[in-house]
């Protein structure tokens, strides 16, 4: 399955959770376009081409000039590598999937962090 039909997948199962989803392909896309989007959660995949969700999820939380920006909750989607799991937290997620992700426990993470 290629990166864009994944991505097309999740977006489907997203859309038909009631969820509105704004699928973006690269950090630098996703810096760009966080003020206007405004999210409640983001989905952010580690393994994005250009800057990668480390460096995205660093920048948001650290050098974004929305302040609002930087506490919406992320989830990362990364390799469930120990390593990768610990970047991911230390770059700002405040949750993790590890890939392949099962999407009941997508929804349920979604959930629990909106909730807070």
């Amino acid at each position: 399955m290629t990166n864009q039909m994944n991505i097309d997948a999740l977006t489907d199962f997203l859309d038909a959770n009631n969820f509105r989803v704004a699928p973006i392909h690269s950090g630098l896309e996703f810096l760009e376009c966080i003020p206007t989007v405004r999210p409640n959660i983001i989905l952010m995949d580690i393994q994005m081409p250009g800057m990668d969700g480390f460096e995205a999820m660093r920048r948001l939380a650290h050098h974004h000039e929305d302040p609002a920006s930087a506490v919406t909750p992320i989830i990362a989607d990364c390799n469930s590598c120990y390593a990768a799991i610990d970047r991911c937290l230390d770059a700002g997620a405040n949750a993790y999937m590890s890939k392949p992700m099962r999407l009941s426990d997508l929804l349920a993470t979604i959930h629990n962090l909106l909730k807070a």
